[in-house]
Order: structure tokens, then C-alpha cells, then sequence
């Protein structure tokens, strides 16, 4: 299971003793700690499905989990759908007639859960894999809404994110599998038909992104940092080779700039720091095209 948190801009609907309010679980374009992004239309298809059958989402506390000081449903959400912000969410505390209900309502009022975080999986096929510096780790256009809660959003959130997908972790063989499986298609397409080829760091990268999804999905955990596709050692062929596909650079003129601005790539694989993979993709991009010449010799 999968968490994003959302500050919560509340709105009161109904009398005071109703318990109703709403916020966004999920805001549209935001790149959230771990690298994911939601794109508009995400919950068209899950929300479409639970109306049909005349299912709801659950509402939760931090996401029903003892060892977070959770609760499950402690109230319905009334209405969610998507506009131009995000997945809008209207909700109603259940029990307002009693102690328990009064207590949560309050506390919600008085921002003791100053956030909404949704627990999602990712839809068969609903990831876009980011391939370059700067892009999301994934862009997300199909999710299947598991429920909503109300949380305790500590002072560093990515906190109340790692502690709830270590809570929630439950081994996913379907996702483990279709992860190895994808990363089995990439390394036949690009790196298994020509036996005296080379990988490019983009294709690379693209690999491991699948295998460390395939990871996550058996252990509830990201694969440790030193398997991080990024820190794979850059030689001066990879950096001219990134110009060439990235750029549209010619041999002559990609040879000439990795020589010229990037003298610090390590000539052996194996050998690079962070600092000199930080400074390859600093290089692209921020370079710019329009200023080259296009000698294709």
C-alpha cells in the first residue's frame, strides 16, 4: 500500500453538530517525498467502480494502525471526485451523539490532523517511469483508491509516510512479479539483442526503477541506496553517448562537450561518487541546445 499526505484546507458544511467537512486527498501535479506524482484522471476509474456497486472509501485515523494511534472507520466520506485541484473529499465523523464522535469532530476542527492521506496501489500500467534529471520517479495516471484518513502529519512527514508503508507492508507477489517482468521486456529490448551492445544510463535507469518497484512490493521497503541506478559510475562514452540521444548532438560535437565541460567523468566504470553523477545530469540539464551549432560531421 501506497501513502501521499495532503495538508488539510478544511471546509465546514451542515449545523455544528453535523461532523461534516472536507479537504483533498490527493492534489494533482505535486511531487510528493518519495518521488511520485498524480496526474488528473487517477481516480476515475476506482471511484467509477465503487459508485457502481454502491461501495464508499473508508475513513480512517493514521490509517487504522494501532502502533500510529489509529482508527478505523470513524466516519464516511460522503462524496469524492476529481475536479481541477485534486481528489476533493467530503466527509461526515460518525457517532456526533456521542463522547468519542464529539472528541474526533473537535480535534479535527482544532487541527490536531492537520492532513489527509490517501493509502493507494497503482493500477496494472498506471506508472510512468521517470527517465531523466528532474522528472518524478513516477508519474501516477491510474490508482485504485484503498481508503482515506485523517493523520497526526508530524513535523517531518516523510516520517508518518515510511512508519505507515512499514506498518502496511504486505508482500506483493502480482507486483513483484509484473515489476521483474517488466524489467525482463526492457533488458531484452535494449540490452539482449545485440550481444556486443552497451546500455545506455537512461536504459539502465529505466531497469532498475522496475526492479526496485519489484523490491518494494516483496519487502515494503525502497531498495537500499548503493543499488541506486543513479550512482552507476558514468564513463565519458555515457556522457557522449546522453548528448547524442538527449541533445541531438553529432559524435564530433558530443565527443567535443564531454571533454570540454565534463572532464571529471571517470574513464573506468565503477569508480563514480554521487557528486560526479549530480554533475553529469547537471550538465544536460542545463544545457542549452539552441546555442549549438548542427555540424553533423
Amino acid at each position: 500500500m501506497d501513502t501521499v499526505i495532503v495538508p488539510l484546507e478544511l471546509k465546514f458544511a451542515g449545523s455544528p453538530d453535523a461532523g461534516e467537512f472536507e479537504g483533498y486527498g490527493a492534489v494533482f501535479g505535486n511531487v510528493d517525498q518519495h518521488g511520485d506524482r498524480i496526474l488528473p484522471g487517477a481516480f476515475a476509474a476506482t471511484l467509477a467502480e465503487r459508485k457502481a456497486v454502491g461501495g464508499t472509501v473508508p475513513m480512517h485515523v493514521n490509517h487504522g494502525l494501532p502502533q500510529l494511534g489509529g482508527q478505523r472507520a470513524v466516519g464516511i466520506w460522503t462524496d469524492l471526485a476529481e475536479d481541477g485541484k485534486g481528489l476533493r473529499a467530503k466527509g461526515k465523523i460518525s457517532g456526533m451523539n456521542t463522547d468519542a464522535g464529539r472528541n474526533l469532530f473537535e480535534r479535527v476542527k482544532d487541527g490536531a490532523f492537520p492532513g489527509l492521506s490517501i493509502g493507494y496501489r497503482v493500477a496494472p500500467g498506471g506508472a510512468i517511469y521517470g527517465a531523466k534529471a528532474g522528472e518524478p520517479r513516477r508519474s501516477l495516471k491510474a490508482i485504485n483508491l484503498g481508503e482515506i484518513s485523517l493523520v497526526d502529519t508530524p513535523s517531518n512527514g516523510l516520517a508518518l509516510v515510511d512508519a505507515v508503508k512499514t506498518a502496511l507492508a504486505q508482500p506483493d507477489a502480482a507486483a513483484a512479479a509484473a515489476s521483474i517482468a517488466a524489467a525482463m521486456r526492457l533488458h531484452d529490448k535494449h540490452m539482449g539483442a545485440d550481444p556486443y551492445g552497451s546500455p545506455t544510463l537512461k536504459e539502465r535507469a529505466q531497469v532498475m526503477n522496475h526492479l526496485r518497484d519489484g523490491f518494494e512490493a516483496l519487502t515494503g521497503s525502497r531498495a537500499p541506496e548503493d543499488l541506486d541506478a543513479w550512482k552507476v559510475a558514468p564513463t565519458l562514452r555515457d556522457v557522449e553517448a546522453l548528448l547524442r540521444e538527449e541533445c541531438g548532438l553529432s559524435h564530433k560535437q558530443a565527443r567535443s562537450i564531454a571533454a570540454r565541460r565534463f572532464t571529471a567523468a571517470p574513464r573506468v566504470e565503477g569508480t563514480a561518487t554521487p557528486e560526479d553523477t549530480a554533475a553529469l545530469w547537471a550538465l544536460l540539464s542545463g544545457f542549452k541546445l539552441p546555442q549549438l551549432s548542427r555540424d553533423r560531421s
